[in-house]
């Protein structure tokens, strides 16, 4: 009897142990190191060269700036004008809602 309460225990802390959801894979995404075109303007990318910076070029012209982003959404912050966009990211696509005139309108940007 002792064995079989011995086995039991064991088991159940081995199940507990595995199933641990700190265990599990984090689908938290990092944003540093990566570049991302605009799907309709390829001469519209962005660039987070950092985990706080970014660099947004249209059409030859770098806007540099910083960012925050916690995981799925974020706020860019343009360093010359000090404008916020807001940004989120699902998979491969961002969208960012760079138009201060239409804030709710988001162009879509695909991870290279």
């Amino acid at each position: 009897m002792k064995k079989y309460i011995t086995i039991m225990v064991l088991s159940i802390f081995t199940l507990s142990v595995l199933s641990c959801k700190d265990d599990e894979d984090s689908d938290d995404i990092d944003l540093a190191g990566t570049h991302w075109v605009e799907s309709d303007d390829d001469s519209r990318h962005i660039t987070f060269t950092t985990g706080s910076k970014y660099d947004y070029v249209e059409e030859g012209t770098s806007y540099p700036g910083t960012y925050t982003f916690n995981g799925s959404t974020g706020v860019i912050t343009e360093t010359y004008s000090n404008d916020e966009f807001n940004f989120k990211v699902v998979g491969d696509v961002l969208t960012a809602y760079l138009d201060s005139m239409n804030p709710n309108e988001g162009t879509n940007h695909i991870k290279q």
